[in-house]
């Protein structure tokens, strides 16, 4: 379940803010994102850190006849204790939260 973000200033480009509050294997996840390349119409990435991860979504976009193909990928790094024990609690948890998130990004898109 995902609350929505609240955007912390900046009007949307670079260097824009966003708090982001999510659940994940039953707790709740708060990270502060920020833009950190907005190359329109073909490139986004936002950055979000907390005390014990970094999360960097990649999206590219290209033209694909009259549509558009969107390439998303999603790179986690993690501090602390969680570092060693990520690959096994978490691992196989992020291929799901990968799919639920392209999921929606086809739901807000208008795409099956």
């Amino acid at each position: 379940m995902r609350v929505p973000r609240q955007r912390c200033g900046c009007g949307g480009g670079l260097g824009t803010r966003y708090h982001n509050t999510s659940r994940f294997l039953g707790r709740r996840i708060e990270l502060e994102y920020e833009t950190v390349v907005h190359e329109p119409p073909t490139r986004f990435s936002c950055r979000g850190r907390n005390g014990t991860a970094t999360a960097t979504d990649h999206l590219t976009l290209s033209a694909d006849g009259p549509h558009t193909t969107v390439h998303y990928r999603a790179v986690f790094e993690f501090r602390g204790l969680i570092r060693y024990l990520a690959p096994v609690v978490v691992g196989s948890r992020l291929a799901s939260l990968a799919d639920a998130t392209v999921a929606r990004i086809q739901q807000v898109l208008g795409r099956p």
